[in-house]
């Protein structure tokens, strides 16, 4: 509000002044405006407290005590009334206020009622049909307090003096109702004034919430790459984030532009990388997981702005125009202290109370530090994997740790110095947790640049980052040294995307699924190692005392060194073992046949030999094969096959389970965040693709320890009790058709499934139940668990209608638009009251359908066992033929000479749908050139009437052979030079109109049809299409002509050529030729006979030899569409 021009000033009194009324009122009007400026520039504008409107049933308003200021600056404070009444209000003329009166018609603009306690007269009890519009939205009514301001004169007799007594101006606030529409009204009228569109409790509601889905939220299988890609895409449409994400911190720019002078909106270049789905694309799948990232701190950001704004409302000098003497205090059926109205003049501070420094500085933080986000890039994968404590859950993004995927240190200012507002301002911005930290300038903290050696209290949250495009096999490694180093209290493991495949890896520790197997393994192999070792030492003795062949004792030396070295072979740890399995075995069989053999041939030496020696050596014979016997029948390869074998299950299982599609189905709590909190499990998805060389390209986490070295502890959940058994009836009894019986429905809750009702099985937890009219009955309800539960039904007769339901209808009556038609319906028999299509109705009303459909007319009596179907006919009201479809054609006439010739006109013919209509050679009664001549002169003066004339005739006895006019009409084109006529006539009727000119001694004939005019003359025949057509429905409301021609035909000249230079003979064509195009060409020579034509495209045309020019005009026409070209050419050697 600013002070008035004419009152800048204010009156000085002086000593033996002549005191005049304008002195007086000029000092009022000054202090009165300095008050009212105070009030709107340094307090504010709006309902300051109170003055709510609270519906007392649906026939009473109250509206509370309390206080505000309009934006004149008219404080304005009521006491809490309630009112009952209303009478029709009408604005004092004495002091206008123009926002509700209408000064040059001297009365209200928009109807208005004043509130009233009790029953003055005059007055009408409010009611709920008023206050609410009687369903008309744009009627529901608004209350409002006025400033009324009544200028009243003074008596100036009174018994003792007849001075002037001066007048009064009388204040007095009227509770107001308006419509709502009008009230729309007022507040459009104003949205361009400062404060226009601030009308809400405070700024945060200016701003829309918005919220970012789950990735694979419902769930959908996660099996391949793309599958993950997609679950991203999904979420990451055009409709969320351009729509919405971009709109939302579009709106907020320009809500609180006034504090962001300086700050570049770089919103309007954001422009995010959709592919033809509308659906975010990028050309790698791990930079999906960043965009997602990036569109939620977007949104962070934005919820920030949200919680920082509450308080931020204020205007600066508001125009004092916006409600100058009222204020809208809500909707009559609304309850203002529960609802946020759009009818309500919310209190608007002034910038000194408003507009905290504070606040507005965090506001502009916010806003740069949303501009730097906007300028995220997908980064390269890093070399380096770090871990940097943060916080998940109801933090604002300012407490948390910077993102990796950010440029931090670039910039006048670096993203750093903006993150965190209250660090910045206090110098301590180099504080900020970062991936980037390190490359914070100098000095930076070192519990920044190393956070993970410090107190981890204050987090619960650990962002990994640097590990995305890396081999899983690396990522892994990194991460869990780190974990290890730093002693961090999560577990991580990695999974890949794809089908099961024995080859297929992703665990590093497996042992806790293998530790029975250890020992089992452990056990084997020592029993082993004993028996072959046994073996060897017994062979170091024997072999060098025992008296055996030679070549034997040889070959069981190298048998020992077999021995030596499968005792070598074994390993300690079973996973290694396993991969040696092949050789093992080998090794195993072949010292296994090897002993077999041997202890053959030691058995047949002895047979040999046995006469040969003594007992002893006998005996050492015999011995050694007892030790080769212990070597064969150990029995050791079959609890290694078992083991090695079980070993293998295992592990497939395991690696199946670590597939993504398996594991996400398993813990269906996976999320992405970016990292791990404190005590869970992150997780790493690669791709199983030598091509991509597993790479990692997204990763998740579990909220809890999964996959952990040692065994899970059991938990036992104890059976929960059995909920009580209920059963209740629901709706309303429905009889059938006789009336004989009625049924009701019985809902059951709690107890346990199955449920039996009187012994009979139920399907589910529903049960209709039929009883006979007038009589009622109980069922029991008995459930799996033994409990039982017994439903009362009460008596219910059912209601037989006297007679039945009859529906007949009147004649169907087409409208006078022939756009529909109506009939009137009649009911008899049945209950009323009676429904049509669900509608009430009382008999008889009247139904309406559109032209050329069936009407169908379905009636019901209030008993809902009673209805009937009437079928009316379809009526077709449209009167024009051919569906009043009306198509006008443009044909060439009679061309307009350039001298004056001599011409008489008949129309010959008439057919019309294929009938010859005898019309008798009419001749047309051409009007006399000075009574004389028995032919017309025809000129371009006389052209005109010769033209309307001719146009006029033949539409008469067009119309008088048919018998309807308009059927086919033919329409003068006045506006084209080259003499050219319209058509009109109906799509699917046929015509053809013959006319035959007589110029001099020469006859030409034109005949007009759909096809196009044939012009008949000593040249022969030719045949010009017709063009420039359009079409219109004469059965619509809107019958405008549709032009059908919808191509631009281009010619740029008329180019001659003469063939032969002795010869008066020339050639035309036009300039450019037109490929498909049709032509018609008219040559008028001053010294020629008559008028030449051709359809030619480059006719040839003879001349007198003394002709000098020639006037030529040609139409083009292509399609439909026409374009014409005149021009006098000179005639000569070209």
């Amino acid at each position: 509000m600013f002070p008035a021009d004419d009152n800048l000033d204010y009156p000085k009194f002086i000593a033996n002044q002549v005191l005049q009324s304008k002195h007086l009122n000029d000092m009022f009007e000054y202090l009165d405006e300095q008050n009212r400026l105070t009030r709107t520039n340094l307090i504010g504008i709006g309902v300051m407290c109170g003055m709510d409107v609270v519906p007392v049933g649906a026939t009473q308003l109250k509206i509370t005590k309390g206080v505000g200021v309009t934006s004149a600056g008219y404080l304005v404070e009521v006491p809490e009334k309630t009112y009952q009444n209303r009478k029709d209000y009408t604005v004092p003329p004495e002091i206008e206020y123009l926002p509700f009166y209408n000064k040059p018609a001297k009365t209200n603009r928009f109807p208005m009622w004043e509130l009233t306690e009790g029953t003055p007269a005059g007055s009408v009890a409010l009611d709920a049909a008023f206050l609410s519009g009687s369903g008309n939205e744009n009627d529901r009514k608004v209350v409002l307090i006025f400033v009324e301001l009544l200028y009243s004169d003074n008596h100036n007799c009174s018994p003792n003096s007849c001075d002037d007594k001066g007048a009064n101006v009388k204040i007095t606030f009227r509770p107001l109702l308006m419509r709502k529409a009008d009230a729309i009204t007022l507040l459009n009228e104003v949205k361009a004034f400062d404060g226009g569109t601030v009308n809400v409790p405070d700024a945060s509601f200016l701003l829309p919430d918005m919220k970012i889905k789950r990735v694979n939220v419902p769930k959908t299988d996660l099996i391949t790459v793309q599958n993950v890609v997609d679950a991203y895409r999904n979420v990451l449409t055009r409709g969320f984030v351009e729509t919405t994400v971009k709109q939302n911190w579009i709106t907020a720019f320009n809500t609180f532009n006034l504090l962001l002078t300086g700050i570049p909106n770089t919103l309007t270049g954001w422009n995010p990388p959709f592919a033809i789905d509308n659906k975010i694309q990028l050309p790698n799948p791990y930079e999906y997981q960043y965009y997602y990232d990036f569109i939620a701190d977007l949104i962070e950001v934005y919820e920030e702005l949200q919680q920082e704004t509450g308080g931020v409302l204020a205007v600066c000098c508001p125009d004092e125009r916006l409600f100058p003497r009222h204020l809208f205090l809500g909707l009559a059926t609304e309850n203002t202290k529960l609802v946020t109205s759009d009818f309500r003049h919310y209190f608007i501070p002034s910038p000194i109370l408003g507009n905290k420094n504070l606040i507005k500085a965090r506001i502009i933080s916010l806003f740069k530090k949303a501009m730097k986000l906007l300028s995220f890039a997908v980064p390269v994968p890093p070399k380096n994997v770090r871990i940097t404590p943060s916080k998940l859950g109801d933090f604002l993004l300012s407490k948390k740790a910077i993102p990796y995927y950010y440029d931090v240190t670039g910039g006048t200012e670096p993203l750093f110095s903006l993150w965190n507002y209250k660090k910045t301002s206090r110098n301590k911005s180099r504080q900020n947790l970062s991936y980037h930290a390190v490359d914070y300038p100098d000095p930076k903290p070192d519990f920044v640049v190393n956070p993970l050696l410090y107190d981890l209290e204050p987090y619960n949250f650990l962002r990994i980052e640097g590990h995305v495009g890396k081999n899983y096999k690396d990522a892994l490694l990194e991460i869990t040294n780190l974990r290890d180093n730093n002693r961090l209290p999560f577990d991580v493991l990695a999974i890949r995307t794809g089908e099961f495949t024995k080859n297929s890896d992703g665990i590093l520790n497996y042992d806790c699924n293998f530790q029975d197997l250890e020992i089992n393994y452990d056990v084997a192999r020592r029993e082993w190692e004993c028996c072959i070792g046994m073996a060897i030492e017994y062979l170091d003795d024997v072999l060098p005392v025992i008296d055996i062949l030679p070549v034997r004792k040889n070959r069981i030396r190298q048998f020992e060194k077999q021995l030596v070295k499968a005792k070598k072979f074994m390993v300690n740890d079973l996973p290694e073992f396993v991969k040696k399995w092949i050789e093992f075995i080998t090794a195993y069989e072949a010292i296994e046949l090897e002993a077999r053999a041997i202890r053959k041939l030691l058995e047949n030496d002895l047979e040999i030999a046995h006469n040969d020696r003594n007992v002893k050596d006998d005996f050492e014979i015999e011995d050694l094969i007892d030790h080769l016997d212990s070597v064969i029948q150990s029995c050791r390869k079959g609890p290694f096959r078992a083991i090695y074998q079980e070993y293998k299950k295992r592990l497939a299982l395991i690696k199946e389970k670590l597939l993504l599609k398996n594991y996400a189905n398993a813990n269906p709590g996976l999320q992405h965040k970016a990292g791990v909190p404190l005590g869970g499990t992150f997780i790493l998805v690669y791709d199983d693709n030598p091509s991509t060389k597993n790479t990692v390209f997204a990763d998740f986490y579990l909220p809890y320890l999964c996959c952990s070295d040692c065994s899970p502890s059991q938990v036992v959940i104890e059976k929960t009790d059995v909920p009580p058994l209920s059963a209740v009836l629901v709706g309303e009894p429905v009889c059938d058709p006789q009336g004989a019986n009625f049924s009701v429905q019985i809902v059951i809750m709690g107890g346990k499934a199955p449920y039996k009702a009187s012994g009979a099985p139920i399907p589910g937890n529903v049960v209709s139940i039929v009883t006979k009219s007038g009589q009622g009955g109980s069922v029991e309800i008995t459930d799996d668990d033994g409990q039982k539960v017994t439903v009362t039904i009460p008596v219910h007769t059912c209601q037989i209608p006297a007679q039945p339901l009859v529906i007949s209808a009147t004649p169907p009556v087409c409208a006078q638009d022939f756009l529909s038609y109506s009939a009137d319906v009649t009911i008899t028999g049945g209950t009323a009251p009676f429904s049509y299509n669900g509608t009430p109705k009382t008999s008889p009303f009247k139904v309406s359908f559109n032209s050329g459909v069936t009407g169908v007319v379905q009636v019901k009596d209030s008993l809902g066992i009673n209805s009937n179907t009437l079928t009316i006919p379809a009526q077709n009201c449209c009167q024009f033929p051919c569906n009043g479809k009306l198509l006008t054609c443009q044909y060439p006439f009679i061309p307009i000479p350039q001298q004056e010739i001599l011409i008489s006109a008949t129309l010959e013919e008439f057919v019309f749908d294929g009938q010859n209509l005898d019309l008798k050679m009419v001749s047309f009664n051409l009007p006399l050139n000075a009574g004389l001549e028995t032919d017309f002169k025809l000129n371009p003066t006389s052209y005109p009437v010769f033209r309307t004339l001719i146009v006029k005739e033949i539409n008469n006895v067009i119309g008088a052979r048919i018998g309807q006019i308009g059927l086919v009409t033919m329409i003068e084109d006045s506006g084209e030079k080259a003499g050219i006529i319209s058509i009109a006539n109906y799509q699917c009727n046929d015509f053809s109109i013959r006319i035959s000119f007589k110029i001099k001694e020469s006859v030409i004939t034109y005949t007009y049809s759909p096809q196009g005019l044939v012009i008949n003359d000593e040249n022969g025949s030719q045949l010009v299409p017709k063009f420039n057509c359009s079409l219109s429905d004469q059965c619509s409301k809107n019958a405008e002509a549709k032009p059908l021609c919808n191509q631009d035909v281009k010619i740029n000249n008329i180019k001659i050529s003469k063939p032969n230079r002795a010869q008066p003979v020339y050639d035309f064509e036009v300039d450019p030729n037109t490929p498909g195009a049709k032509y018609y060409w008219l040559f008028e020579a001053k010294n020629g006979v008559n008028p030449s034509s051709s359809t030619a495209r480059k006719p040839r045309i003879t001349f007198s030899p003394n002709e000098n020019t020639v006037s030529v005009k040609v139409f083009v026409i292509i399609n439909g569409c026409m374009k014409m070209l005149e021009k006098v050419l000179e005639l000569g050697n070209q």
